[in-house]
């Protein structure tokens, strides 16, 4: 389900659930709608913290990896705390930040035959 983007003063609300239990995302990229979002609130070229909520890998896009005011944080299920968590660890109440567990790759990793080897990028 998409739910529209909804005005909160200063922010702005939007949600948009693409992967659930037996339905898979179709790519390693973001939904057209969530990227058009984020181009648009990055383009304000205003801090931004960009929160991934999945529970599999996501690609970010390059605009997003290129710009200097923002922030990706992967949270992947953060459970019932996990709001309260990730403030405390934005805030710097704690420091509870860890690495990924696997290597992010962009999004036409996805459609690349892995016997050639090309997934490893020229190493």
């Amino acid at each position: 389900p998409t739910y529209p983007l909804r005005n909160c003063g200063d922010t702005t609300e939007y949600a948009q659930f693409v992967e659930a239990e037996s339905h898979d995302r179709p790519t390693l990229g973001l939904p057209p709608a969530q990227l058009a979002l984020a181009q648009a609130v990055i383009g304000l070229k205003k801090p931004t913290v960009v929160f991934f909520l999945n529970g599999g890998m996501v690609a970010p896009p390059s605009f997003m990896l290129q710009a200097d005011n923002v922030a990706i944080i992967e949270a992947f299920y953060p459970g019932k705390e996990g709001a309260d968590t990730l403030a405390n660890a934005i805030f710097g109440f704690t420091n509870t930040w860890g690495r990924l567990p696997y290597t992010v790759y962009d999004e036409s990793w996805a459609t690349s035959r892995l016997e050639d080897g090309s997934y490893r990028h020229n190493m």
